[in-house]
């Protein structure tokens, strides 16, 4: 349960925002900001916090390539 509220707190609910506003980046060039943690990194907070910023890491990873295309850095 900590586990999928974690998640939820840390990465679905970024996902949810960016994908409501990413619309209306009219400007160009764009910016999207995430907030990482180093507990990403090195894994000195719990299990669930841990994993759920690790996912904005590789989410931003992966989204930055299709985003860049559209004048968007992420």
């Amino acid at each position: 349960d900590i586990l999928n509220k974690s998640i939820y707190n840390n990465f679905t609910v970024s996902l949810k925002i960016n994908n409501s506003f990413v619309k209306y980046l009219t400007a160009k060039p764009s910016k999207i900001i995430h907030i990482g943690s180093t507990a990403s990194l090195h894994a000195k907070a719990s299990p669930a916090y841990t994993l759920s910023k690790s996912l904005i890491n590789s989410y931003v990873k992966n989204i930055s390539n299709i985003y860049i295309k559209n004048n968007i850095m992420i």
